[in-house]
């Protein structure tokens, strides 16, 4: 049967004083009434109009048991219907709590492996880019030792002796000739490298000293070899013409590693430098410091101006401050040796 109550108070105090009660060896069901009671002998409404169809009969019966349910136990364990709602809202809400961090952690496995996978292709287009730049750099040593094969060859060829001594001391005297032979033709090789050298020597020496005895002339019939002995003769040559070329070049030194080198340093390095003054062009020099695998690699970094007071400018400016955490050295450089392309020193 249905009782309702004025309030919901005293609703729920009849339910539990009533709910279990023993009559008579039958225990009673009392809850709250969800659907309205049937009206079919109350003589308020038609039957047939207040009828409720099959299906939505069957699951207002399903949620009036649940609910139903849900309030014995309550009533029995002493506790509210409405906390034990909440409890399993609670519950839901933390299961969807847990499902949110699977999937947050799934998603940053996914971010890991794709970031995995970019260090992955950037390492090997590094190690490409050194493989490539070993391999023109072993070839242009190649180029460089053929040239001077060939040019040595030039040289030995020529029937004349050497050029007399530059200080008029005695000059080395030549061994005679020997019956052709390979024999014969393996010492004369011997010797005339061990007067080559020996020349090589006394002209190393005299540059060295800066001997005001030596000629223009003179300086241009020697055999020079060697980059010690080629710089050391082009600066005497400048100084024989009053030093009237100024450089317009600066080398910066430890600026970046071999690793840091990429396609738009060089376009930062003329930014950077443009604040000087007119920027003609910049090289990226990388120096290997032996024939080894794993040998340093030294990053030199050449900025040609359109004036010398640009390079005087930048040089100052640039030379000793901090770039990415690297002391940076800025130096003028020779301008013969840029436009002769000897970037080793």
């Amino acid at each position: 049967g249905f009782i309702e109550y004025e309030t919901l108070q005293s609703c729920l105090d009849a339910i539990a004083s009533m709910n279990q009660f023993d009559l008579g060896g039958q225990y009673l069901r009392v809850g709250r009434a969800i659907t309205p009671p049937d009206l079919k002998n109350t003589g308020g409404m038609d039957a047939k109009a207040t009828a409720i169809p099959t299906a939505s009969a069957v699951a207002a019966a399903a949620v009036t048991a649940r609910i139903q349910a849900m309030d014995a136990v309550a009533t029995n364990m002493g506790v509210n219907a409405q906390d034990i709602s909440q409890e399993e809202k609670r519950k839901k809400e933390a299961k969807e709590r847990e499902r949110e961090r699977e999937r947050e952690k799934e998603r940053e496995r996914r971010e890991r492996e794709r970031k995995k996978d970019r260090d992955s292709r950037s390492s090997k287009d590094k190690k490409d880019r050194k493989d490539r730049d070993r391999s023109e750099e072993r070839e242009k040593k190649i180029k460089e030792e053929k040239d001077d094969s060939a040019g040595g060859g030039e040289e030995s060829k020529a029937e004349q002796g050497p050029p007399p001594p530059l200080d008029g001391s005695v000059p080395i005297p030549v061994p005679p000739s020997h019956p052709a032979g390979p024999a014969s033709a393996l010492d004369r090789n011997e010797q005339q490298a061990a007067i080559e050298q020996a020349q090589q020597i006394e002209l190393q020496k005299k540059l060295m000293e800066n001997s005001d005895s030596i000629t223009l002339s003179q300086q241009e019939n020697m055999q020079i070899k060697g980059s010690t002995a080629r710089h050391l003769v082009m600066q005497k040559l400048m100084g024989a013409h009053g030093g009237l070329r100024e450089s317009k070049v600066i080398c910066l030194r430890n600026m970046v590693g071999p690793d840091e080198v990429d396609e738009s340093l060089q376009e930062e390095i003329e930014e950077e430098c443009s604040k000087f003054g007119e920027v003609d062009n910049v090289i990226i020099y990388q120096e290997r410091q032996s024939e080894e695998d794993d040998a340093e690699i030294v990053v030199k970094i050449f900025v040609e101006f359109a004036a010398s007071n640009g390079a005087r400018k930048a040089k100052e400016s640039l030379h000793g401050r901090y770039f990415g955490g690297r002391h940076v050295r800025a130096d003028v450089y020779d301008q013969v040796m840029y436009e002769e392309q000897d970037f080793s020193h």
